[in-house]
């Protein structure tokens, strides 16, 4: 059987609970958060799931210039691991299974300036 779910972040700034709402009138089974520990309460995401009996199928991560797996600056490489181990410990919280993890910010269509790319023939 398919459970179906949907990412709350695409959604912009919406209230979360306006999201849960219609996700559950429309038969949705389930919510992907916005992998944003620091932002996003797990206590009041776990109490929105109860309310609407929905459960969290993944988190998204949030990538961005200054959480770049792929940086060849430590401090910014660093950041990103750190980032990924919070989201980690709150997707144990929230029960979601999965993250998506992206290796570079989401968006960028060229190198960084630091970086030399050699594109071969």
């Amino acid at each position: 059987m398919f459970q179906y779910s949907m990412t709350q972040w695409i959604l912009g700034n919406e209230p979360i609970e306006n999201s849960f709402r219609r996700l559950k009138k429309y038969g949705y089974d389930g919510i992907e958060f916005a992998a944003e520990p620091d932002t996003l309460s797990a206590e009041e995401m776990m109490a929105l799931m109860k309310k609407y009996d929905m459960k969290c199928t993944s988190l998204c991560g949030i990538f961005s210039e200054e959480r770049d797996l792929s940086a060849s600056d430590d401090a910014i490489a660093q950041k990103a691991v750190q980032y990924l181990t919070d989201s980690a410990d709150w997707a144990a919280i929230v029960g979601a299974p999965y993250i998506i993890v992206v290796p570079s910010p989401v968006g960028r269509t060229a190198p960084p300036p630091d970086v030399t790319c050699v594109i071969p023939n």
